[in-house]
Parts: C-alpha cells; structure tokens; sequence
C-alpha cells in the first residue's frame, strides 16, 4: 500500500516518468519546475520558456494502480496462504513482473520517444 501511495507522490512531483507519448501522455507545468520539464530543456526537447513539458507516459500512476492490485491480491491470498513467508514471495514475484513491464516504458537517457509515437 506504500509504494502506491508514494508512487502518487512521485507523479505529483514530475519524477519517475515515462518516454514521450503524443497519445497517452501528460504534460507537467513549467512553473512546478517539475525534472521531466527541466531534462527535456536540458536534452534540447523543448525551450525554456515552454509552459509545459512533451506529454510523458504517467509511469507512476501506472505503478500505482499496480501496485493496489497487488495489495487487493495478497488480502485475497491471505486466507490461502500454505506457509510462513508464502504472501511475501507473491509479492517479490507480482512486483517484480510489474516492475519488469514499467520500465520498459520509463524513460531513459537516450530513449526519449515511443515508437510510433
């Protein structure tokens, strides 16, 4: 439930972002000075007196919703559980295949855009 929670935060703050979408991005204000505004005038992307950023993909919300799901299941398998440790080894699998699939769409120096995007 806390890295859900702090994945939210991490939207609000602009980190943690995904690659450059024109068709499921968000674009984050300049006047937040948020780090994907600040890396795409860095990377030559935009220019400084942009008012906002390229639209990203919200990888965190993305996480987030994840990783709420996740917690859902494993109060699910709660009852079910067949040995100590049972529920915490679901969990480093279900995060760990979460994990896996964001960040193929995170944001990475030198991978700035989708395909087709």
């Amino acid at each position: 439930m806390g890295i859900a929670v702090g994945r939210i935060g991490c939207f609000l703050n602009g980190c943690c972002y995904g690659k450059i979408s024109y068709q499921a991005g968000v674009c984050f204000p300049a006047e937040q000075n948020s780090p994907v505004f600040t890396q795409q005038v860095i990377d030559g992307l935009i220019t400084s007196s942009a008012k906002f950023s390229l639209p990203v993909l919200p990888t965190q919300l993305y996480e987030s919703v994840a990783y709420f799901l996740i917690f859902i299941i494993l109060l699910i398998l709660e009852r079910f559980k067949k040995f100590e440790g049972f529920l915490f080894w679901i969990f480093l699998l279900l995060y760990s295949i979460n994990r896996f699939f964001v960040e193929s769409l995170r944001f990475y120096e030198g991978n700035f855009i989708l395909p087709n995007g």
